[in-house]
């Protein structure tokens, strides 16, 4: 159901989208979703990747090899000197159940144009957004938009995360970069928050019906 509603958005969006990254990438209106289109993602090799399970928080469809996020459409990354003409950074909240010490972020983030790379920051928070940045690495060489399912991942020194407070994982683009944060497959029912910073206006914190984006900390 989640993918018939997807494909039957990018064959209205193909019509009316904004600027055009690549060979095979559509944006929404307001330049926050990244599509492939469906005749574009039949066309691509599945490129099976590993996200272990568990940790602190998992937003990765890790039971299915061949499934780990969906590979099509995701959260517009870009850097303020993309075609799209103003940065876009974008997070999703998670509370540890437990005090735990992590080291590492994996995310499901794709390429589609200028500097192939991405920035990971795990954030704390303020007021219920992301506030400061508590550690961060860029990783190169990502996947292309529309393959399935590698991922990338950053090292982050030790860092103790506190049961019951919240966190956010963030990602933003190098300043020529378009990149697309795939949605995670794993929660299709409820609705789920999001951090956007559009423009380096500040953060907007907004609660959509549609999917987190895929990623693990731990």
């Amino acid at each position: 159901m989640f993918r018939s509603a997807l494909f039957c958005s990018v064959a209205v969006m193909l019509a009316s989208s904004a600027a055009f990254a690549g060979p095979q990438t559509v944006f929404s209106k307001d330049h926050l979703t990244t599509f492939i289109s469906p005749l574009s993602a039949a066309q691509q090799q599945a490129q099976a990747g590993k996200a272990g399970a568990g940790g602190v928080a998992n937003k990765f469809a890790t039971a299915y090899k061949y499934g780990l996020y969906w590979c099509c459409s995701g959260g517009t990354i870009a850097g303020k000197n993309s075609p799209l003409g103003q940065s876009i950074e974008q997070g999703n909240p998670f509370t540890p159940k437990a005090t735990k010490t992590v080291t590492k972020i994996t995310v499901g983030a794709a390429y589609s144009s200028g500097t192939n790379s991405v920035t990971v920051s795990l954030y704390n928070d303020d007021n219920n957004a992301p506030g400061s940045v508590i550690a961060s690495g860029t990783v190169k060489n990502l996947p292309d938009f529309g393959t399935c399912c590698g991922t990338v991942s950053i090292k982050i020194p030790a860092t103790q995360l506190v049961k019951g407070t919240q966190y956010w994982v963030v990602l933003s683009a190098p300043d020529d970069g378009i990149e697309s944060w795939s949605f995670s497959e794993i929660d299709q029912v409820h609705d789920q928050t999001y951090a956007i910073n559009q423009g380096g206006a500040g953060w907007q914190v907004v609660t959509m019906s549609k999917a987190s984006f895929a990623w693990d900390v731990k």
